[in-house]
């Protein structure tokens, strides 16, 4: 409260707000790497499929192993936009 005083017409609530928005800003840096959060994509089916060809391409295991969870979701909401992906000329090198 003394580094970040409440202004006078400020809320309880607003204040509280600010000086969490602080602190999480603070500690962003010292957070591992490794901490769970969520990501939401949205995009037209093309877009879906040359990201994950991009994806299923890249030398990192994790970023592979990400992109076969995205297509197991995704063919559950948009199959046909991906039955390109199975083709065998499809992926590989990018």
């Amino acid at each position: 409260r003394e580094r970040y005083p409440k202004a006078p017409d400020d809320s309880d609530a607003v204040y509280r707000s600010v000086i969490r928005a602080k602190a999480l800003d603070t500690l962003r840096g010292l957070l591992p790497a490794a901490t769970t959060s969520n990501v939401g994509l949205f995009g037209t089916g093309q877009a879906f499929e040359a990201l994950l060809l991009r994806m299923f391409a890249h030398p990192l295991e994790e970023v592979r192993a990400c992109a076969q969870q995205m297509l197991t979701e995704l063919r559950h909401v948009i199959p046909a936009f991906l039955a390109r992906l199975d083709q065998p000329n499809r992926g590989g090198r990018w």
